[in-house]
């Protein structure tokens, strides 16, 4: 398995279903990337590194969102059901291909491979 280095997630605050996120290589291009597309904007950009060496199921990226409730007592709850969403392309190298990187079932349905 190859490795991608010095990767982020570019997302923006008014993004919903997978829109408005962009996988950028390199701090430079990030700042660029922010730059050509917000700059006078103002909207909300998250910036977040992406996860390097990522741990795959069967070769294609996933995420697990699972609930929890803390309360003030620190008592913890768990909702007894959870989402599992895999990627609708096997893991790449290519940045290019969305549907490697992005787990988000609304871009995943986009793709031929979507089942």
């Amino acid at each position: 398995r190859q490795e991608i280095d010095n990767v982020w997630a570019v997302k923006t605050s008014s993004g919903s279903k997978g829109n408005g996120v962009t996988v950028v290589e390199g701090g430079m291009e990030v700042i660029m990337h922010i730059d050509e597309l917000y700059t006078g904007s103002q909207q909300p950009v998250a910036v977040q590194k992406y996860v390097q060496d990522p741990l795959l199921v069967c070769g294609f990226k996933f995420d697990m969102r699972i609930w929890v409730v803390v309360d003030v007592e620190l008592g913890v709850y768990q909702w007894n059901e959870g989402v599992l969403r895999v990627a609708a392309h096997p893991y790449s190298e290519d940045l290019e291909d969305t549907f490697s990187h992005l787990t988000n079932h609304c871009i995943a349905q986009q793709s031929d491979n979507y089942e």
